[in-house]
């Protein structure tokens, strides 16, 4: 589908995008036309601040996190990871800056899953030619491969002590280049790392090359080509194939291998990316989404009060594995309360309702914190646990137009207010598992309008009256 015009796509598809609505919200000022255009302007600057307000793309990392959710390879890793393992520390040192500083819980999670982001590339880099390496695709290629790997490997364990094995001659390199005192950068341990793939690709077996002589060996032939390996430039093109190829050069004088189809690409390998990269079969796509289209022209409302009781069923779940941490801050949480206090309206939140009766917030999840946590209501995590928000019983904090409010707790508001709250109706979208049960709830949290932040935690407000 990529490079086609509107008029070039099959009808079926365009018909999809004329048929497409818009949705527009209108406002209103009461006796508007009474006010100053210096106070209407304000009001404007206010209202686009709160549409605005709170609308967080997704990270790669979060996003990472929803797809690989239930990858068992991956999952294996991050137990690992998450364990504080010699595997983390020694990962986090040699391609990584190592902090030494205490992390946030956030941090602690994207850090996680930007080692994943290695370990996921490093495992199947080797299975594409170099000069594929600078492609515009080349991230998509890596994603298949690796769903390739994780499906026809299914010792998922072999595979973690494999990596692990590299893992620690990458690390003997580095203890070797301490003693004598050499200087190198990330590039070379992860060429090392990369070669390693190769030759066991080749059958060769790594305990036979020796851990400190195969490391003295490459730190012997870096020296004699640091050029190759220099950090100017090193995300261009001909930077990319000179070190990985001046990496193989060294792995065919190790081995006395022939490693000439790694480097560049021929008929067969050209074959294999073509069908690897084959797209799906787009009508039944669009089947899958005809299936699941919204006709309702008025979602159903639920009120904040009834989401709490909800919750202590734990029939509600807030934050399944595959979301991302709370993130919104005090001053975004604080605007969020100040529009229901207005009443302006806040974006649908979309559910999944399995069939054993628990609710999962697909979207709208940084909303349902927010409140809970001002209101002082706990929500239960993907293990059936009660868990506190981040920003439990918070303070009001920068409100804009109620500014009688700032400083105050959800308690200490006036009776009338926090009845305001509780009775607050939001938009829900359910998607129900028993009438959709080839619906995957990761696909609409992975949607493109979810990860730019059209439909996910927003201030998108509504009619003014």
């Amino acid at each position: 589908m990529e490079n086609k015009t509107l008029s070039s796509l099959p009808e079926n598809i365009r018909d999809v995008f004329y048929e497409s609505t818009l949705r527009i919200i209108e406002f209103t000022i009461i006796n508007g036309s009474d006010l100053d255009p210096l106070v209407q302007d304000m009001v404007k600057k206010e209202f686009f601040r709160r549409y605005n307000s709170g609308i967080t793309p997704l990270t790669r990392y979060e996003i990472d996190n929803a797809v690989y959710d239930e990858d068992n390879l991956t999952n294996l890793f991050k137990s690992a990871l998450k364990s504080g393992s010699d595997l983390n520390k020694k990962l986090q040192i040699l391609f990584f800056k190592n902090k030494t500083k205490a992390k946030t819980n956030k941090e602690t999670e994207s850090g996680i899953e930007r080692v994943m982001q290695f370990i996921r590339r490093n495992l199947v880099l080797h299975k594409i030619p170099i000069t594929y390496y600078s492609q515009t695709r080349k991230k998509e290629v890596l994603e298949r491969l690796y769903d390739q790997l994780v499906d026809s490997q299914p010792d998922h364990k072999s595979l973690f002590d494999s990596f692990s094995q590299k893992v620690e001659m990458v690390w003997k390199l580095k203890t070797q280049k301490d003693k004598k005192n050499i200087q190198y950068n990330r590039l070379v341990t992860e060429c090392f790392l990369w070669g390693l793939h190769v030759v066991e690709n080749e059958t060769v077996d790594l305990k036979k090359l020796g851990s400190a002589q195969m490391a003295n060996e490459f730190l012997e032939y870096y020296l004699e080509n640091k050029e190759d390996f220099s950090e100017n430039n090193y995300a261009f093109y001909r930077p990319v194939i000179k070190r990985y190829t001046s990496t193989l050069r060294l792995f065919e004088q190790k081995t006395g291998l022939n490693l000439q189809l790694y480097e560049a690409t021929n008929d067969n390998s050209r074959a294999q990316l073509k069908e690897l990269m084959k797209d799906d079969d787009v009508e039944e796509k669009l089947d899958q989404l005809e299936s699941l289209r919204l006709s309702k022209p008025d979602p159903p409302r639920t009120t904040i009060e009834d989401i709490a009781k909800r919750m202590r069923r734990t029939k509600f779940m807030v934050r399944p594995s595959y979301q991302r941490s709370e993130v919104i801050n005090l001053s975004r949480a604080s605007a969020i309360i100040e529009s229901i206090l207005l009443g302006i309206s806040l974006p649908a939140v979309f559910i999944y309702k399995r069939k054993n009766g628990v609710s999962e917030v697909i979207d709208g999840q940084q909303r349902i914190l927010t409140i809970l946590g001002f209101i002082g209501a706990e929500y239960w995590d993907e293990e059936g646990r009660p868990v506190k928000t981040k920003n439990h019983e918070f303070r009001l904090r920068d409100i804009k137009i109620l500014k009688e409010f700032n400083g105050k707790r959800f308690f200490e508001l006036p009776d009338k207010e926090q009845e305001k709250i509780l009775v607050f109706p939001l938009v829900t979208v359910t998607i129900e598992e028993k009438h959709n049960p080839s619906f995957d709830p990761i696909d609409l949290f992975m949607s493109p309008a979810a990860q730019n932040g059209a439909i996910s935690d927003g201030l998108i407000g509504a009619t003014l009256v």
